[in-house]
């Protein structure tokens, strides 16, 4: 185990460096070869997008799945049972009208000592071939801070992928 800590503005998390490898600035790549590219002429981020957003990737190199990190701030502190529980109705609801999205559930949960909104949903992306793959978010609200840590895996390898994924999202350090 060679672990590796992720340092964001408002948080921290540990990886096993062995097993997960960072693969943002090759999704930067990607995003700029393909908006270049009539094949992607659908693929709505840029690579200046990707790079400004400062999300990282990260993939699993044994079971394929991947998870990224979005930071920023919101303006609110939305960390109380209430705010937790309004969000989880108002993203389900968003993310139930994206065309191949089901939010299955959304719960309070409480991580490293943290209280974070949990959501699992399932997908079938027309944009990456109508294959069927699992998505796990982990909200985080501190102060006026989000993180989310999503972790995205094909259906098959879900269980496995998201043990995976919670020992990563169980070192989670807010600031």
């Amino acid at each position: 185990d060679k672990s590796e800590t992720i340092k964001g503005t408002s948080y921290t998390l540990t990886i096993d460096s062995e097993k997960w490898y960072d693969i943002s600035e090759y999704m930067t790549l990607i995003a700029g070869i393909a908006e270049n590219s009539e094949l992607a002429k659908d693929f709505e981020i840029t690579a200046e997008d990707f790079e400004d957003s400062g999300n990282l990737v990260y993939y699993h190199a044994e079971n394929g799945s991947n998870f990224n990190i979005v930071e920023q701030d919101i303006g609110a502190d939305l960390s109380s049972d209430e705010m937790l529980e309004m969000m989880g109705a108002v993203m389900q609801e968003q993310l139930n009208s994206v065309d191949g999205y089901n939010c299955e559930s959304y719960k309070i949960v409480e991580v490293n000592g943290y209280k974070a909104l949990k959501m699992e949903s399932s997908v079938t992306d027309p944009t990456f071939g109508n294959i069927p793959y699992k998505q796990c978010c982990f909200m985080f609200f501190n102060n006026t801070n989000q993180v989310a840590v999503t972790c995205t895996t094909d259906e098959s390898g879900y269980e496995e992928a998201l043990a995976e994924f919670e020992k990563v999202i169980n070192t989670i350090e807010l600031k």
